[in-house]
């Protein structure tokens, strides 16, 4: 379901809840198809409107500096089924972030979404 209600809901509460237990406050939440349904906290320089077209989809979104490690987390995390943490990745120039991968399952479903 991926039209904001029913699973998604579950992961929304679930990723609320996963951001409070972490003292964290910025990140998305995105359906197994990299389509970003919840923004958490302030994620700019990291995720931003591509020009163009209106997308959520995170690979648009996301840096450029990021992707590649980004890509690997989420593959590992979609196969292991468990978190998977990239700590000091360089976003431009000058910026550093830790990056965690974390994969909710919804509730009553296969669907999987991830916290990052």
């Amino acid at each position: 379901m991926k039209d904001g209600k029913g699973a998604n809901f579950d992961a929304r509460k679930e990723s609320a809840a996963i951001l409070a237990l972490k003292k964290s406050e910025d990140g998305v939440l995105v359906t197994e198809d990299m389509e970003i349904i919840e923004f958490y906290g302030h994620t700019q320089p990291y995720i931003r409107p591509a020009p163009g077209q209106a997308s959520f989809s995170l690979l648009q979104m996301v840096h450029e500096s990021l992707l590649p490690d980004l890509c690997i987390a989420i593959h590992r995390a979609k196969k292991e089924k468990t978190s998977i943490k990239k700590g000091l990745l360089t976003v431009g120039y000058s910026k550093y972030v830790d990056m965690e991968i974390v994969p909710i399952r919804a509730s009553q479903s296969d669907e999987f979404y991830f916290l990052i």
